[in-house]
C-alpha cells in the first residue's frame, strides 16, 4: 500500500527588507522530507486588505533563491485560495493579516503558523500548531490563553538562522569597514531606530540628538541599521509628511546606513547596539554584542505622552544581564492609556514575572549618554548572559531552526 505524501504550501505573508528569503531553507527542508512543497509569496500587484507596502517587490523576486526554489507570486486572494486547495498544509507566519488565515479556516486545512521573524509580536492566534521563537514566548502565549500548551513548539526563529550563514560567517570587518567608509581603528556603534510609525516629535529629537552624540564623541564609527518598516517604506506616513524617503534621510543624512540586507554584518563587526525600545537585543545576542537603551522608560510611553513621566536623570549603572522593565511611574500612564504600545508593555510589569525581558547591554538617560560614550568600556567579558538570552528568546544559535519545524 503506497503512502499518501501530504501537500504543503509555505507561505511568507510579509516581505522583511532584511531577510527576504528566511523561509526558503523551510520549503527545502519540506521537500528533503518527502512532503511535495509548494511556496508563495504576495508579489507587488496583490491587492492586499492590510499592509500593502509588505508586498514582495519584483526585483527581489527575480533574485536567485526565489528562481531556485520556485516560487509562486500570488496577485490575489482568489489565486491564493486556488492554490490552498490543492495542498493538504499551510505554513505561514506569525501576523496580525487574517485574510489567509480565515481562507484556510475556510478550507477546513491544518494551518501551522510560526515566528519567522524576530522580536516579541505574538498575536492572539488559534491554529492547529504555533511554532514560536523561544521559551519567553512560549510562556507569554500561554498566559493569553488562546492556545492551548500542546499546540506550541519552541524551535526557534528562521530569521536567527542566518547569523550562520555562510554570507555571515565569512564576512570580515574590513571589508564592512571599507564598504561604508569607516574607521576600521575605531569602534563601531549601530544605531537601531524602531518604526517609523512610532516616531513622535519627541522620537525624532532624540533621533537626532543620539547620532549627534556619538559622532560628536570622536571615538567611534557610527553607522545606522534602519528598521525594516523604514526600508519598505511601511506606516511611513504616519509620521513623515514626506513618505517617499527614509527617516535617516530626513533626520540624519550625514549618518552612513547599512543596506537592508547587511543588518546581521553589521551586528556581527559592531561594538554597541543604541536603541530607544527596540527587541533587538535578541539578535544582538546571536553575536554576543550588548544593547544600550537610551531613554527606554519615556520612548515606551504611548505616542505624545513621552514626557509626562518625572524621572531621574541618572538611570545607567553599568553593562551586564540586565531586566528590561517599566518604572511604577511609567506603568501608571501606561495603565490609563488603552493602545495598542501600552498593552505591548504590559508585558514587562512587575506583576507578571514571568514574562520579564532580559538582555545584555544597560540603560541609561539621553543626559548620560556623553559620559557613558567617553568611558567607553562595554565588553561582557562572560558569554553566560548572552547564552541566556539565547535560550529564553531564541532556543539556539544553530542554524537548524528550519529542521525543527
Amino acid at each position: 500500500m503506497s503512502k499518501t505524501i501530504q501537500k504543503v504550501l509555505v507561505l511568507t505573508v510579509h516581505a522583511h527588507p532584511s531577510h527576504y528569503e528566511r523561509d526558503i531553507p523551510l520549503v527545502y527542508e519540506l521537500r528533503k522530507r518527502g512532503y511535495s512543497t509548494t511556496y508563495a509569496v504576495p508579489g507587488p500587484r496583490f491587492n492586499r486588505r492590510q499592509y500593502p507596502a509588505t508586498n514582495f517587490p519584483a526585483e527581489v523576486l527575480t533574485r536567485k533563491p526565489f528562481l531556485d526554489v520556485g516560487a509562486v507570486v500570488l496577485s490575489s486572494y482568489s489565486q491564493f485560495r486556488k492554490l490552498l486547495k490543492e495542498h493538504d498544509i499551510l505554513v505561514q507566519q506569525i501576523t496580525r493579516e487574517k485574510a489567509f488565515e480565515q481562507i484556510a479556516t475556510d478550507l477546513g486545512k491544518y494551518r501551522i503558523i510560526h515566528q519567522n521573524t524576530g522580536g516579541a509580536d505574538l498575536q492572539n492566534e488559534d491554529p492547529d500548531l504555533v511554532a514560536v521563537a523561544g521559551l519567553w514566548h512560549k510562556k507569554r502565549l500561554l498566559k493569553s490563553g488562546c492556545v492551548t500548551e500542546d499546540r506550541i513548539v519552541v524551535t526557534g526563529s528562521v530569521q536567527y538562522d542566518r547569523a550562520l550563514a555562510p554570507e555571515v560567517l565569512s564576512s570580515t570587518r574590513e571589508a564592512f569597514c571599507l564598504k561604508y567608509r569607516l574607521d576600521p581603528a575605531k569602534p563601531i556603534i549601530v544605531w537601531l531606530p524602531e518604526s517609523p510609525a512610532t516616531h513622535s516629535d519627541w522620537y525624532k529629537e532624540r533621533y537626532k540628538q543620539i547620532c549627534k552624540i556619538v559622532k560628536d564623541s570622536g571615538k567611534y564609527n557610527l553607522i545606522i541599521k534602519g528598521h525594516p518598516s523604514d526600508y519598505a517604506g511601511h506606516k511611513r506616513g504616519e509620521a513623515y509628511e514626506d513618505t517617499s524617503r527614509p527617516s535617516w534621510e530626513q533626520l540624519t543624512p550625514h549618518v552612513p546606513v547599512c543596506d537592508d540586507s547587511d543588518g546581521y554584518l553589521c551586528f556581527k563587526h559592531c561594538d554597541l547596539g543604541i536603541t530607544i525600545t527596540s527587541t533587538v537585543f535578541m539578535d544582538f545576542a546571536l553575536f554576543r554584542k550588548p544593547i544600550l537603551y537610551v531613554d527606554f522608560q519615556e520612548g515606551s510611553l504611548p505616542l505624545g505622552k513621552e514626557t509626562l513621566a518625572k524621572l531621574p536623570p541618572k538611570r545607567f549603572d553599568g553593562y551586564g544581564y540586565k531586566r528590561l522593565y517599566l518604572k511604577p511611574e511609567v506603568m501608571e500612564i501606561m495603565q490609563q492609556s488603552a493602545t495598542s504600545r501600552a498593552e505591548c508593555y504590559m508585558v514587562v510589569s512587575g506583576d507578571n514575572p514571568e514574562a520579564f525581558m532580559h538582555y545584555v547591554g544597560g540603560e541609561c538617560s539621553i543626559d548620560e549618554l556623553p559620559g557613558i560614550l567617553q568611558n567607553g568600556d562595554f565588553r561582557i567579558p562572560n558569554p553566560m548572559p548572552y547564552e541566556e538570552v539565547i535560550r529564553m528568546f531564541c532556543h539556539a544559535n544553530d542554524g537548524q531552526c528550519a529542521k525543527r519545524i
